[in-house]
């Protein structure tokens, strides 16, 4: 797990500073726009999140792995080259394409999307954000093939200090559509910076000629991560109108910060790990290379995520203050009983990247369609039933199906075992979050709740390996000593 670790920190510092933008956004909205507001642009981002996966065609995975297995050469390498030059023309062409789509039909879009075609303008303006964020993700994905940590960290948390800086004073002073140029600054201006450090440094190969045969190879290796994206954002989409249409737009906002805990914020991590995981899987020589990227992906995000899922299962009226108002405080019931799906969903992000990192596409597609199914199905049966509270027991129900199927395919193709070290984490992860949810459901003083937050130390420590500490030791004490120096020669 060393070598995740070191790839990791500088990406950990750049998902620190996406999750300060993001909370600033979100903070924002939730301040000057109220509850509604908060629903409002929470299904803008949905549609938003749709469309943009059709940017691409789901190919981001199959130029990350392409990418992986030709870094070595570089530009002199003619695929390599011809990686990059065609992902580009596609997802410019596309996004500008589906933007225009979308500004003709944007009526009845609004129509479908808040049951009132009054807020068409809002869907033409986060259509047209589509070309920036299309060229941003792949900018910042070819820099994370190629392993480049130090200059995305660098150019990337520039440009996101700019955001923070820019975003309160956009929504206080324009109000809501300050929240939509809100979107266009987080992709807009770390566009800016790749392309300054393209420049300097150049990592892009542009040509006016498209090569065919590539453009087929990408799109038929992105056709599962498209179908299983835009079956999950459909389905997302379908059953927040139907929440808007059922129970108004203030029960949206108080649904809004369920889906942003525990599929934004809790998600940041595993985007940069894949970073790394994904092409570590795709270059891997034989399983036993595979089985320790797994399980060391398994462990990273074990020990990132697991620890702040504890504290927001016991204590989330606090970051819901944090992060938004005491208006948002009828989310708490609905946010804990997320949570336990979120725990395997995490699981599921690592079990995956192996699969899809192989190629193991029809796999994958049974997959998708089963949870589709699934989640579908049941949050539609538990919502006419519980409301929201049964969306998030829905969602709960078909992760803990994946990881199942995901956990067998594992062992089929790559006879795949978690480590030793990894069994015990789990077994007394499960004992200390069980713990958790029985303390939060029937305890209300604030010792027992600090106490039961309190045993992720030990939790922590124990199941970390003897070289594992050493090596945490050793960079947090350079760390210091660092700090130290820098203020001594001061």
């Amino acid at each position: 797990m060393r070598k995740l670790v070191k790839a990791t920190s500088l990406l950990t510092l750049v998902n620190v500073s996406e999750m300060a933008t993001r909370f600033v956004r979100t903070k924002c909205i939730a301040l000057f726009l109220g509850v509604a507001g908060s629903g409002l642009f929470a299904q803008l981002a949905i549609f938003f999140e749709l469309t943009r996966a059709w940017c691409s065609l789901g190919t981001r995975r199959a130029v990350i792995r392409q990418i992986g297995e030709n870094r070595k050469e570089g530009a002199g390498n003619e695929r390599y080259r011809e990686v990059i030059q065609t992902s580009f023309s596609l997802e410019l062409v596309s996004a500008c394409v589906i933007a225009s789509l979308a500004t003709v039909f944007s009526k009845t879009i609004s129509q479908k999307l808040f049951a009132d075609p009054a807020y068409y303008p809002y869907v033409i303006a986060f259509s047209w954000i589509l070309p920036f964020a299309s060229l941003v993700t792949l900018f910042g994905t070819i820099l994370k093939a190629n392993m480049e940590y130090k200059l995305y960290t660098a150019y990337t948390m520039g440009a996101h200090l700019v955001i923070i800086l820019a975003v309160p004073f956009a929504i206080y002073r324009f109000g809501y559509w300050g929240a939509a140029s809100a979107q266009w600054f987080f992709f807009a201006v770390p566009l800016a910076a790749y392309v300054i450090l393209h420049f300097r440094k150049p990592f892009l190969f542009f040509s006016r000629r498209v090569n065919f045969g590539m453009l087929k190879e990408l799109v038929v290796d992105g056709t599962n991560v498209l179908y299983q994206t835009t079956v999950g954002n459909v389905i997302k989409l379908f059953l927040t109108s139907l929440v808007i249409m059922r129970l108004g737009l203030d029960s949206m906002g108080i649904y809004q910060v369920v889906l942003t805990f525990t599929t934004v914020y809790l998600t940041i991590p595993i985007q940069a790990i894949s970073g790394y995981t994904m092409p570590v899987i795709a270059a891997a020589a034989d399983n036993r290379e595979i089985n320790k990227a797994v399980n060391d992906s398994l462990r990273f995000l074990c020990y990132v995520l697991m620890p702040v899922i504890a504290g927001l299962i016991l204590w989330p009226a606090f970051f819901i203050e944090v992060f938004y108002s005491r208006e948002f405080f009828a989310a708490v019931p609905i946010l804990r009983l997320q949570l336990l799906g979120t725990v395997f969903d995490i699981a599921n992000h690592a079990l995956g990247s192996s699969v899809a990192a192989k190629g193991k596409y029809r796999a994958l597609y049974v997959i998708g369609t089963v949870h589709s199914v699934f989640y579908f199905g049941l949050s539609w049966l538990f919502f006419l039933r519980w409301e929201l509270p049964g969306l998030a027991f829905g969602f709960a129900i078909a992760n803990i199906l994946v990881t199942a199927m995901l956990f067998y395919l594992n062992r089929k193709y790559f006879s795949f075992t978690l480590s030793r070290e990894n069994f015990g984490l789990f077994l007394s992860l499960g004992l200390w979050l069980g713990l958790a949810f029985f303390v939060a459901m029937s305890h209300d003083g604030f010792i027992v709740k600090a106490a039961v937050t309190a045993l992720g130390i030990p939790w922590a420590y124990f199941n970390l390996t003897p070289r594992e500490r050493d090596f945490l030791f050793t960079r947090a004490r350079a760390l210091v000593s660092g700090r130290r120096s820098g203020g001594d020669s001061a």
